[in-house]
């Protein structure tokens, strides 16, 4: 990945734009090793049991640390990537028998995917706002990012409805997060 393009041009090439490259540059190697590393906790040559679960989510989180660190805050469409990771993390909480762990993740899946939406329908043509990419502009619709058929919260809602959860389906913060998402899914 040094040799890319976006390598060379993140070294200047004199145009004034240097550090708009740069930033690129740290976006594609921040967005992607993010995800590589969510797609390693879930690749099916890594077992999917008990011994390990943890590693699992160990790797989950510090894939979304990765997007904290570099996007701040505001993650605009990477808050569909940490809702991901944040759900696939309760599914080895569920496993373990963590209730509240579980709960505390499904919450955090929830509040990335309503922003995940919310970001969808605001902030097209605005910039990221973490000092390593301000520079970076959220693209106009129709990008690679955007939803294809329904938004964040339908897909997650879908999510919400596997039998692992029967167990906790009639928690209040269980039924709270479905209940948000099923407000807003579309």
């Amino acid at each position: 990945m040094q040799l890319c393009r976006e390598g060379f041009l993140a070294n200047g090439i004199g145009d004034g734009n240097t550090e708009l490259y740069i930033q690129n540059y740290i976006d594609s190697l921040a967005s992607s090793l993010a995800i590589t590393i969510r797609n390693y906790a879930i690749e099916e040559d890594l077992p999917n049991d008990e011994t390990t679960w943890d590693k699992k989510i160990e790797m989950l989180k510090t894939s979304n640390e990765i997007f904290r660190l570099i996007y701040g805050d505001n993650l605009m469409y990477y808050h569909a990537f940490a809702a991901m990771n944040h759900w696939l993390i309760s599914t080895y909480l569920i496993a373990q028998g963590k209730t509240n762990e579980t709960l505390d993740e499904i919450e955090k899946m929830c509040d990335h995917t309503l922003a995940s939406d919310r970001s969808y329908e605001k902030d097209h043509g605005k910039h990221f706002t973490s000092i390593f990419t301000d520079k970076i502009i959220y693209p106009e619709i129709g990008s690679f990012y955007e939803p294809t058929e329904h938004n964040q919260c339908y897909y997650n809602f879908d999510w919400l409805n596997a039998t692992r959860y029967d167990g906790i389906r009639n928690h209040e913060r269980f039924r709270k997060v479905v209940n948000a998402l099923k407000e807003k899914a579309r």
